[in-house]
């Protein structure tokens, strides 16, 4: 099962995770979080990142966040 990433390419670091995965060539699932609407603060996405910030990457339950 390949890695999700949770971004946002208007956050500067989520935008340089998403560069490099996709120059590296590293399989992944993109989950896009639309930050001008708040989605960062939702339940859902708290459940995922205690803080609300993008990126995260999520690879079987091991959440690295930024």
């Amino acid at each position: 099962m390949p890695v999700t990433l949770y971004y946002d390419l208007l956050s500067q670091p989520a935008r340089t995770t998403y560069i490099f995965m996709k120059a590296n060539k590293v399989e992944f699932r993109g989950t896009e979080i639309d930050l001008q609407k708040g989605e960062q603060k939702g339940e859902q996405y708290k459940e995922l990142s205690f803080f609300g910030r993008v990126p995260l990457l999520d690879e079987d339950g091991f959440r690295l966040t930024e």
